[in-house]
């Protein structure tokens, strides 16, 4: 009789941990999806409320330019979900457009540009970055700026829903292709 009752609670206690790894794989998809896409609002609504705190984001200008350069060359494919209780991680391997020089190159060109342009708006500023970016990233032989990384996404249970717990380095280098790095180190 003990048996019997092992093995009707041995297949729901698996079925159970199958349905959430695939709520957790679904999340890194919809994260990494939008990550492409950059769409940082939607990548935010993932995350934790004290990582979305911490989440910079770019204005709409440059987010136009990362947007292009994630479409034609972030690629990424989930390797591993593991799923520990209300903790889970995802491992990853992306393909992604370093954008770091073409940040730094463009911020220079800015600067020149803002010597005789000290009355501009905030926003006129980050539209020419904008086309410093884009300029660089269309000059730029996009093959000798790819690289490919595999890192973890951590996740934990939030409610019923997962959510990122944490924006390593590594994300930030994939989604921003590399610009929010840039973006700290300059400041």
């Amino acid at each position: 009789m003990l048996f019997l009752a092992l093995l009707t609670v041995v297949p729901a206690t698996s079925a159970q941990a199958a349905k959430e790894k695939g709520a957790v794989k679904l999340r890194t998809v919809l994260f990494m999806d939008y990550g492409k896409a950059y769409k940082p609002s939607k990548m935010a609504a993932l995350m934790t409320s004290t990582v979305k705190k911490k989440y910079h984001c770019f204005g709409t200008s440059i987010q136009a330019v990362i947007r292009k350069i994630n479409k034609d060359n972030m690629t990424y494919k989930i390797k591993k979900v593991t799923v520990s209780g209300k903790n889970a991680k995802v491992r990853v391997t992306a393909t992604y457009y370093n954008g770091y020089n073409i940040y730094m190159d463009a911020m220079d060109d800015l600067l020149y540009w803002y010597v005789d342009h000290r009355d501009c708006s905030a926003a006129e500023a980050q539209k020419k970055l904008a086309e410093y970016l884009k300029s660089a990233y269309t000059s730029s032989r996009k093959k000798d700026f790819k690289e490919s990384v595999t890192f973890n996404i951590p996740l934990v249970k939030s409610g019923s829903k997962w959510k990122i717990s944490e924006m390593t380095k590594n994300m930030y280098k994939v989604t921003t292709a590399n610009m929010e790095q840039a973006y700290q180190d300059y400041r």
